[in-house]
């Protein structure tokens, strides 16, 4: 069994230190795009905080009920923007990207771990919220990450086999 109050405690300093990186980010980065990026993502890590606040305040009286946003319009603007503008990777965007994409699969991987020793069912779907969060933005910055690796490999992850009849 898990204790819930350290769980959620130590999902808000995770919260609060993606927040920090991504707020840092979008000041220190001059590129438009990639900060319009982080800026996003900062905000998205105050929003996870303030659910796990709310949650930590009301998981015994109701259910935390949860939808996952979809960033796909966002993605595609972002990297048109960056084709447009012919922005690719410098050294400290490279490490700002690689930190930030361990720390939402470390992220990811944590709520997983608290998803599944979890005996409530509310817990479960709450943690499960945080992990498509997670995995969510993990998505977001590994497409800008390989597109500013290889700019011509864009589409090559967007293709899928399809039938014709």
């Amino acid at each position: 069994m898990i204790n819930i109050d350290e769980a959620l405690r130590i999902a808000i300093e995770n919260e609060a230190k993606s927040y920090a990186l991504y707020d840092e980010a979008s000041k220190k980065i001059k590129e438009k795009p990639l900060k319009e990026n982080f800026s996003f993502l900062a905000k998205q890590e105050l929003g996870h905080i303030e659910n796990i606040n709310k949650f930590s305040n009301e998981y015994l009286k109701r259910k935390f009920k949860y939808k996952v946003p979809k960033h796909d319009r966002k993605i595609k603007k972002l990297f048109n923007v960056m084709i447009k503008k012919k922005i690719f990777l410098t050294k400290e965007i490279e490490r700002t990207y690689r930190l930030a994409l361990e720390i939402e699969r470390s992220g990811y991987e944590y709520y997983l771990e608290l998803m599944k020793k979890s005996r409530e069912e509310n817990m479960k779907k709450f943690f499960k919220f945080l992990m498509q969060e997670e995995n969510n933005h993990y998505v977001l910055l590994e497409g800008t990450y390989n597109y500013l690796k290889d700019p011509s490999l864009f589409n090559a992850g967007n293709e899928s086999w399809n039938f014709e009849g």
